[in-house]
């Protein structure tokens, strides 16, 4: 069996390697990444820095951002992007999966889902956060004041649609960074399981074999080589047989590349690449979605925001220290600490305020109530000049988050080889409607900022991020087009429908009409989760390892 290291991956292969007669074998084309820094929390976060382990690349022009290109990131090594991520475990509402039931995808409504989302969580009592602006009781009750619960916890199925909380993160007991290699394939457990679980790091994977019998296409062989070879210089390369199942985990902008680089996509952009068509799928790289988002920035003092680690080196290795010998403190913490999550249509239409008569008649469970705006609470600019000197004063953001998009994009081959980043349209704001969501979501941060008690605590707005230029909705659309971008959260691109429907798998994560061949990352999201996507991921991986055991079992 074959799959690459990422969140899913590392999940999969953890659960399949649990039976004894199992034979599997994890591909991952980055490094694995073990250093003390990678453990540390915050510092682990900062993927902006030179050695931070991430992929990078750009989008075409965004025509809904005004032509703007944008920045993308993705996880360089063992475990994908839980090496550099929020660290943030959010599950969504039960009404985002019952939506999914409801337009046919078998066994994905709440229900089906709830198990696989409890079976790889333990819940630990969080720590004091710091005393940053965002994290203090403050904000809490500018949340009561407004109308918007504060709740204990944000993933409570049958709490309200509307909510502020501190958010779950993946921090461990002894609060290190819990990476998921480290939750799903710790050292002990790889060498317990010495000879049944293979891990090859620095394997790039170029393509998936196939083999045709009759009218059947069925996965058999994965061809990969040495990342480290120069480009060009490809040539050396080895094909694993699979006796069983191909798994492709690779996520949402690597895994429709890695099917399309094995012929399967649309026949038309297979055939200009000189790919030999394996199967014309027209779903593959297709609805391609991200959470798009847009700062609103104040200027605060120094102690409040996490610029003050870089403007007060005493201070940064004093927090440092603390951490070193204790576990706590700013550095043992992760980015975001708190944040709201609420449905559009719970704001007035000015997005100034709560419509009681809303939240009181909805619920987490129902479809039509689903949060789609999200709040971050961020003690950070959330969105760095570069080449920034020592900063002056602190940045607190509200980064506002439209989380049910409506845009779509594309993932594309740029070249038959599988070291060339594949074109991306993020196609961010390409649906209006998405401007609007944020829009409410914008104007909603601004008069959720008026009401903390802030007089005479250095909080300045930072034109123009703070302030759009006018009240008009077009003047607040242009300011949101200019500024939005990406949340680094891609998904749905190998989605989970019938292929009449543009889908990639069935409900099972097979790939329509190839046998052996599964997905499971978050490409086969049917539309992308109003959540931060790790805990999604790692419930779809619980699910397809299932199905993997069962059709084992019933062979």
């Amino acid at each position: 069996m074959g799959y690459a290291g990422g969140t899913a991956g590392c999940v999969v292969a953890s659960r399949l390697s649990e039976d004894p007669n199992a034979r599997v074998l994890l591909l991952e084309r980055g490094p694995l990444v073990d250093g003390w820094a990678a453990h540390v929390p915050l510092l682990a976060s900062n993927f902006t820095t030179k050695t931070a382990p991430v992929y990078r690349q750009r989008t075409v022009p965004q025509p809904g951002l005004g032509g703007r290109v944008v920045d993308m990131i993705g996880g360089k090594g063992l475990g994908g992007g839980t090496l550099v991520n929020a660290e943030l475990y959010t599950r969504g509402v039960p009404g985002e999966y019952n939506a999914w039931a409801i337009a046919g995808r078998q066994g994905w409504g709440w229900e089906d889902v709830e198990p696989a989302f409890k079976k790889s969580q333990m819940w630990i009592p969080p720590k004091d956060t710091p005393a940053f602006m965002g994290s203090e009781g403050v904000n809490y009750d500018a949340a009561a004041t407004f109308g918007v619960p504060v709740v204990a916890d944000g993933n409570d199925p049958n709490g309200p649609v509307a909510w502020c909380s501190r958010l779950d993160s993946t921090i461990a007991k002894d609060g290190k960074r819990n990476m998921i290699q480290d939750a799903f394939l710790p050292q002990k457990l790889v060498s317990e399981r010495k000879g049944r679980l293979t891990i090859s790091v620095g394997a790039l994977v170029h393509r998936v074999g196939f083999d045709k019998e009759s009218d059947v296409i069925r996965a058999t062989s994965v061809e990969f080589g040495d990342d480290a070879t120069a480009k060009g210089e490809g040539t050396a390369k080895y094909s694993v047989v699979a006796t069983r199942e191909i798994i492709l985990c690779a996520g949402a902008i690597i895994t429709p590349q890695l099917l399309l680089l094995s012929g399967i996509g649309p026949r038309a952009d297979l055939e200009f690449h000189k790919i030999q068509v394996v199967r014309d799928m027209p779903g593959v790289g297709a609805h391609l979605q991200d959470h798009v988002s847009v700062p609103v920035q104040y200027h605060v003092p120094l102690e409040e925001s996490i610029e003050g680690l870089q403007a007060k080196p005493l201070f940064a290795v004093g927090q440092l220290l603390k951490y070193v010998f204790t576990r706590e403190g700013i550095f043992g913490s992760q980015v975001q600490q708190a944040g709201i999550f609420l449905p559009s249509s719970a704001l007035s239409e000015d997005g100034t305020a709560i419509r009681k008569d809303v939240l009181e008649h909805a619920h987490r469970h129902t479809p039509r109530h689903v949060p789609d705006i999200e709040v971050m609470f961020l003690p950070v600019d959330s969105d760095p000049p570069t080449n920034q000197g020592t900063p002056k004063r602190g940045v607190f953001s509200y980064l506002c988050a439209a989380v049910q998009p409506r845009s779509v994009g594309s993932v594309r081959l740029a070249s038959k080889d599988a070291r060339d980043a594949p074109v991306v349209d993020l196609g961010l704001l390409s649906d209006p409607e998405d401007v609007v969501v944020l829009r409410k979501a914008v104007r909603f941060a601004l008069a959720f900022q008026a009401r903390l008690p802030v007089e005479g605590k250095g909080v300045v707005p930072m034109t123009p991020w703070s302030a759009p230029p006018g009240e008009r909705d077009r003047e607040v659309d242009e300011w949101v087009r200019e500024n939005a971008g990406t949340t680094y959260h891609y998904s749905s691109s190998a989605r989970m429908a019938p292929e009449a429907e543009g889908g990639v798998v069935d409900d099972r994560l097979r790939v329509h009409g190839v046998a052996n061949l599964r997905i499971a990352d978050a490409s086969v999201f049917p539309t992308i989760p109003g959540a931060h996507l790790q805990a999604p991921v790692v419930m779809v991986a619980e699910r397809c390892a299932e199905f993997v055991k069962a059709a084992a079992a019933s062979s």
